[in-house]
């Protein structure tokens, strides 16, 4: 569809990304099973999930890299319908928030930080309601916004840009805090500390950087050749890093199951995702 769209630089954007992702998925696990090996005990799961998020976001970055000087501007055209401009704010501002933090309720109940009912109620539905309170709100602002200018909103979209991730980012910080609170340990500092210092620099790099005005000369760049270089040389990246993943894990563990995990499959009828945990003491299959 992109190709006969003519939509090669969104093409490419898509193969760095995602080739930049399995290098990060495949290297972060690696280096997981290093770092398991030195006997230190914190929560390398969380420090996992973080090193693919640095690699992939070096991959975003990439992207951008390559793109900043060939793709074209895009021109100012006429102003699109209020559903058009409101539909990718409202998913991102309330859409996102609610499917990663619509869990919370269950969480805090399991251990028993909050009751199960309030005043006779669901805490789960206390939860949505607030949610629903919250998200109407945001939407009659940005309803408000449409015809009537917010004078807190900056005129240009660039700021408006930099409120809605600012917005995002310390909602779902705030959010996952929440969610961590109750039981709260000593490991879990190598995910919250790490994620407010990131949430921290974000903001600084967000609000103190300056816009960059390329000078993008579109014409005369051979995009498919570019493609052909990047799919090369990204299978020739594959190839080498996976090589060098299985070697160091042989060396690291030879013959010898890794251990620290329980046995875990995605997929199939033998998925371990869809059994029922076994209880306290009681050996997993």
């Amino acid at each position: 569809w992109l190709v006969r769209q003519g939509l090669l630089p969104a093409l490419l954007a898509s193969w760095v990304a995602g080739l930049m992702g399995g290098f990060g998925f495949a290297t972060a696990a690696l280096l997981e099973l290093i770092e398991l090996k030195s006997g230190a005990q914190t929560n390398w799961h969380s420090i996992l999930e973080q090193t693919y998020g640095a690699i992939n976001g070096l991959g975003i970055a990439l992207v951008f890299a390559l793109l900043r000087q060939r793709a074209p501007v895009l021109a100012d055209g006429e102003s699109p319908p209020t559903w058009r401009r409101l539909a990718p704010v409202t998913f991102v501002a309330i859409g996102i928030p609610w499917l990663n933090l619509q869990r919370n309720p269950s969480d805090w109940i399991r251990s028993h930080a909050i009751p199960e009912s309030l005043y006779g109620i669901s805490s789960t539905f206390w939860f949505h309601t607030a949610f629903a309170l919250t998200a109407a709100t945001l939407l009659g602002m940005l309803l408000r916004q449409r015809h009537r200018p917010l004078a807190f909103l900056p005129n240009n979209n660039r700021g408006r840009g930099e409120i809605l991730l600012l917005f995002l980012l310390w909602f779902m910080v705030v959010g996952n805090l929440a969610k961590a609170l109750p039981g709260f340990q000593a490991q879990r500092l190598v995910t919250e500390g790490v994620l407010q210092v990131n949430a921290l620099l974000l903001t600084l790099g967000v609000v103190l950087s300056e816009p960059v005005l390329c000078s993008v000369m579109p014409a005369g760049i051979r995009w498919w050749r570019l493609l052909g270089r990047t799919v090369a040389l990204g299978t020739t990246g594959f190839i080498l890093s996976v090589t060098a993943d299985w070697v160091a894990v042989r060396l690291l563990y030879g013959d010898r199951p890794a251990g620290f995990h329980r046995l875990h499959i995605r997929f199939g009828p033998d998925a371990t995702a869809t059994q029922e945990k076994p209880k306290p003491g009681q050996p997993h299959p």
